[in-house]
């Protein structure tokens, strides 16, 4: 019997599992503070990587049964700081629906005057936004909310009693790479839409196609094709890339040649620099 809905997934799991396994051991059996905060700042870079599985699975569950699905929530809460269907609310619901809508985007990248924001800026912003943003979009979606407020309520009791367990440890481990997480995955989306004020679903979203972006992020530099088809599992992103590619337009397509010598900065008003 499969329980996953796709294979390509089984190293999305040893990812998480491994990242909880490494966390774990350290917590309970390494009492010097310094080698915890070594292996805690070596665990950022594959974290950062979970983060983008975190999204992958909120818009696809990688099992295909609930429980096996919100175990692997709860290790990827320890990982990022966003439990179960977080971000079904604050990303699927209240971002996919209103991308082309800033004053809507639950990660919107325009101030209230409607001029562009800039990286720091839109990174701060969005960033403290997360959670209140769910809470938000939550209000309009009952059924999703109750069931993310109890997977918010058991994350929380897990991350409480490592903190009672040893306070120092758990702010280390877990409570200082959360927070750095999801500063970082904001920053991570920065110019996927900043400054791109348009209608046009192709038009409306920069692309990366380089190889070890799309290795590390799974896939999410195909960024059109993920919101033309957000329920698309990210192993077929590329392919239908490949098929709208005509439709976008070319500067918003950054190939790895380009990103080896141009790598992708945009000012405020969200123009390649």
């Amino acid at each position: 019997m499969q329980i996953l809905r796709y294979k390509q997934d089984r190293w999305a799991i040893v990812l998480v599992l491994t990242l909880v396994a490494i966390q774990l051991a350290t917590f309970f059996y390494i009492d010097n503070l310094y080698i915890v905060a070594v292996i805690a700042l070596l665990l950022i870079a594959p974290q950062g990587s979970a983060s983008a599985v975190n999204h992958n699975h909120q818009h696809l569950p990688i099992f295909k049964a609930h429980l096996p699905n919100r175990a692997l929530e709860l290790g990827l809460f320890l990982n990022t700081g966003v439990g179960p269907w977080g971000w079904v609310l604050h990303h699927t619901i209240g971002h996919h629906m209103h991308y082309l809508d800033a004053k809507k985007d639950t990660c919107s990248w325009k101030r209230k005057d409607g001029s562009v924001m800039g990286p720091v800026e839109y990174t701060v912003i969005n960033t403290l936004k997360i959670y209140p943003e769910i809470f938000k979009v939550g209000k309009g979606h009952p059924k999703i909310f109750k069931k993310f407020l109890l997977g918010f309520a058991i994350c929380l009791a897990m991350l409480v009693t490592l903190i009672i367990l040893a306070p120092l440890k758990a702010l280390i481990l877990f409570i200082i790479p959360i927070v750095i997480q999801l500063f970082l995955l904001v920053y991570a989306t920065v110019d996927h839409h900043r400054g791109l004020d348009t209608q046009n679903e192709f038009a409306a979203t920069r692309n990366d196609e380089s190889t070890f972006n799309n290795w590390y992020a799974w896939n999410l530099g195909y960024h059109t094709a993920h919101h033309v088809k957000c329920g698309l599992h990210w192993s077929k992103l590329p392919a239908f890339h490949e098929e709208i590619k005509n439709k976008i337009p070319a500067e918003l397509i950054q190939t790895r040649k380009i990103l080896e010598t141009q790598p992708l900065d945009f000012n405020a008003d969200g123009k390649k620099a």
